[in-house]
Parts: structure tokens; C-alpha cells; sequence
């Protein structure tokens, strides 16, 4: 059975409590390098992000953020997947930080390629993966794959989370103007809703 180490994050990159939400929803994400890499980022003052956990390739689960503070994992909303995820449209009207009401999950994967290039929205270049460039979709491994399964049962159950897409997303879903790619075509979404006993 997997079990969670913590690692935390010196400190940084987290907010204290959620300011009177509970979690409600988990948020996939893929990392672009390995899991000592992200570790190492979570705990600088200058990467401005954080997960609450993330999963290795050999099925290793760290914990990053405690449960009931928020980690800075979503950003901010840009073109919501609604038709998937239609409570970012009450996120998006009240100005409410969807980061309050998820659980982030990161896992790793690896440099998917893909050139890096900046995109207009509302005014702004942000920077983003290019449309395209990228030469292969990530997928877990089987021991991640089953670890990251374990750690969305534990989830479900520590916080009543409703197994079904609107409550297990991906980051995309929050930002599809520059997270397009996270976690990509290869997160095993239909897979791990059937697998949890839920419903697409």
C-alpha cells in the first residue's frame, strides 16, 4: 500500500487555511522535469507555485502542502473548460481563487519538447507551450498510475469529493490559454473516474 512522506515547503509558496472553503474538487497536473526537481522549486520564494502533492514515476508520494491550507497550483482562470467544470463559472463571477477549493495533485513526468512562445489574453503576453511543437503526450506509469488512483480514494473520502469530471479536473480545465498542455492528452482521465467508481 502507498504512503505519503512529507516534504512541505520550507515555508513558502502556500497560504495559510482557505479562507472558509473546503475542498471540493482535485486538480491534475504534470510536471515538466522530475519529482526532486519540483521539490527543490516548491521550496523557493521565487517560484511563486506549489502543489498539496505530488506522485513519482516509481509511485512515490510526497506531500508538499497540508490539506487544509491552499496551495498556489490553478492560477489564474483563462477561457474555463465550463462545459466540463461548469462551478468555475460561479469561481469566475465571484472572483473566488479556485485554488480554495482544490486539492492539487502533481505528477511527474518529462520534458514533453515543445517551444516555448508567448500568447496575447486580455491585454497581456503570457507566456505559454507553443500549439503544435510538443513531440509526445506524457502518460503515468503503472506504479504512478496506481499511487496516484490510491491517492484520489483517500481524497474522495477525507473530504466527500464527488467522483465524476466536474471534481476531477486537470489544469487545463482552469487555464486553457496557457496550461493547455497540463496534463496533456495522455492523463488517463476516463480511466481513473471509471477506476474511482464514477462517472464521465
Amino acid at each position: 500500500m502507498p504512503s505519503i512522506l512529507w516534504a512541505g515547503t520550507a515555508g513558502h509558496n502556500v497560504t495559510a487555511g482557505r479562507s472558509g472553503q473546503a475542498p471540493t474538487a482535485i486538480s491534475n497536473h504534470v510536471m515538466l522535469g522530475t519529482l526532486v526537481g519540483t521539490r527543490s522549486a516548491f521550496a523557493d520564494p521565487a517560484h511563486q507555485a506549489s502543489a498539496h502533492y505530488g506522485i513519482g514515476a516509481d509511485g512515490t508520494i510526497l506531500q508538499f502542502v497540508q490539506d487544509s491550507d491552499m496551495a498556489w497550483a490553478n492560477g489564474p482562470i483563462r477561457r474555463p473548460n465550463l462545459a466540463a467544470v461548469p462551478w468555475l463559472a460561479e469561481c469566475s463571477a465571484r472572483h473566488i481563487n479556485p485554488n480554495w477549493r482544490t486539492i492539487s495533485i502533481e505528477w511527474e513526468g518529462r520534458h514533453l519538447g515543445g517551444t516555448w512562445t508567448k500568447v496575447l489574453f486580455e491585454g497581456k503576453w503570457l507566456d505559454t507551450l507553443k500549439r503544435g511543437t510538443i513531440r509526445a503526450c506524457w502518460a503515468p506509469t503503472p506504479a504512478q498510475y496506481a499511487a496516484g488512483l490510491w491517492l484520489h480514494q483517500q481524497l474522495i473520502a477525507r473530504h466527500g469529493i464527488v467522483r465524476d469530471r466536474a471534481h476531477i479536473t486537470r489544469h487545463s480545465d482552469y487555464d486553457s490559454v496557457t496550461k493547455w498542455f497540463c496534463p496533456g492528452d495522455g492523463f488517463p482521465m476516463a480511466r481513473l473516474i471509471a477506476d474511482l467508481g464514477g462517472h464521465l
